[in-house]
């Protein structure tokens, strides 16, 4: 027992008021199909954080390069692009993803920009010189940064938006970048989505308990997930009815009898043979009352 960690027990936590009041938190790593490749669960100040990684980078932002950094050194090798939000987006980390092979497109707070990439706030874009990473702003419904190390603003794409002024649906050009973001983004969105349509719902008074039944429930999504990528069109209340059948046909034990298992066959000595052959088995009425007595000691 660690008396400094809270996850002791599972490896309790604080209520966590957004979005939702009362939960847990949990950073999650996915791919773009919503499977989980890494996760930490968040419980305020934490006995395994990295203090070099919050100073550099920023205690939001230090929980996901410490997951990243966990990989194996085989899986380390592989050319992985990121994606996430403003929270998590710093120019730093971008520096650091470049520097291991990695690319890194996200989008970014305006109190993050450097005073080197000044801005219009119309369609506009800025590269750090000595970093070489790029900084893009486009007007959607408000003015979007967006940052990467490895995308950049050509060619540009199209998307659809309302027009106000000519009161009809139009076509709007947008940078690379923005495109490749809103396209490969939404993995924990796919993730939260899919545990939620068929989420445990046995519910229980230790503190532990929704988080275990949420690792089960992700284990399910993400076997679901392995399953789609070999082929199978499974639905996924198909695959979670295939798994439960198994589990039946394997471990279960049918009962013998309804109501709960009597003890009284290796008191009364008379075999269950005999007791459950349904023969015999009658109540005899007793005619005359008798009074049950016990001879006490003198």
């Amino acid at each position: 027992m660690d008396n400094e960690d809270k996850m002791w027990k599972i490896r309790p936590l604080q209520f966590i008021r957004e979005p939702i009041r009362f939960g847990y938190k949990v950073w999650c790593l996915t791919s773009v199909q919503g499977y989980l490749v890494n996760f930490s669960i968040y419980q305020g100040k934490s006995p395994r954080s990295n203090t070099v990684y919050e100073h550099y980078f920023g205690k939001a932002t230090a929980p996901l390069i410490q997951m990243i950094e966990s990989f194996n050194a085989e899986i380390r090798t592989l050319p992985f692009h990121f994606f996430f939000d403003n929270l998590f987006l710093v120019l730093n980390s971008l520096y650091f993803l470049r520097d291991k092979g990695y690319g890194g497109t996200g989008t970014m707070r305006n109190n993050r920009i450097p005073k080197s990439c000044p801005m219009t706030g119309h369609h506009d874009s800025a590269i750090v010189k000595e970093d070489g990473a790029i900084v893009s702003e486009w007007v959607d419904n408000s003015v979007v940064s967006i940052a990467s190390n490895c995308l950049g603003v050509e060619p540009q794409s199209t998307a659809k938006r309302y027009s106000q002024k000519e009161k009809r649906i139009i076509q709007v050009q947008r940078p690379y970048l923005k495109g490749e973001y809103s396209q490969k983004t939404g993995g924990v969105d796919h993730l939260d989505k899919n545990v939620g349509t068929y989420r445990i719902n046995i519910r229980n008074k230790k503190w532990y308990w929704p988080l275990l039944s949420w690792l089960i429930d992700v284990s399910v999504h993400s076997a679901w997930q392995l399953a789609r990528g070999s082929g199978k069109k499974y639905t996924q209340l198909e695959f979670r009815r295939g798994i439960v059948q198994v589990y039946l046909s394997r471990f279960a034990n049918p009962s013998k009898g309804l109501g709960r298992p009597s003890t009284s066959s290796s008191k009364s000595g008379i075999p269950e043979e005999v007791r459950f052959n349904c023969l015999n088995h009658l109540v005899k009425k007793c005619e005359e009352k008798k009074m049950c007595w016990r001879r006490m000691p003198v």
